[in-house]
């Protein structure tokens, strides 16, 4: 992965904010506008709401991890999904997106799977395990997201 220039640097309209779980094994470095201007969810979903996720939606090229080794994995549901947490200390730093099977997407319309391949472009970045000062955590507009939908398609037996 492409190492973004040292923090406080920007290169035009984006910041670099880096991170770490907490023992320092899985260190993360964000390329993003300022946070303040960044879309910051809370999801209600079960394990969210249980964990206190607070998330960050950038591309896959926007992030560099290292220790990434270090991670282990939890995929839970329709298995969408990949909780990667530090096997240390056990600091969630990430969710990786897997999607749906291909089997599945082939079924789609050609709008929806290019919705699944934009959502597959972004990792999901734990808002705790970036290093922010207190100003720019007070700064964060943090949306709450309700899931009442019914799941979008159903996996074959």
């Amino acid at each position: 992965m492409r190492f973004p220039p040292p923090l406080g640097e920007a290169e035009g309209d984006l910041r670099h904010y880096r991170g770490s779980c907490c023992c320092g094994k899985v260190q993360i470095v964000v390329s993003s506008k300022p946070l303040s201007d960044v879309q910051v969810k809370q999801d209600d979903c079960s394990i969210c709401s249980k964990i206190g996720y607070t998330l960050i939606y950038p591309t896959l090229s926007s992030v560099s991890l290292t220790g990434a080794d270090n991670l282990t994995g939890y995929r839970f549901g329709r298995r969408f999904l990949e909780h990667r947490f530090c096997s240390t200390c056990g600091v969630n730093v990430v969710i990786s997106l897997l999607g749906p099977p291909e089997e599945v997407v082939a079924t789609f319309s050609e709008e929806r799977k290019e919705m699944v391949r934009r959502k597959l472009d972004c990792v999901c970045v734990n808002v705790a395990a970036l290093d922010l000062s207190e100003e720019e955590r007070a700064g964060l507009t943090v949306l709450r997201e309700r899931d009442d939908s019914e799941p979008a398609y159903v996996l074959p037996e």
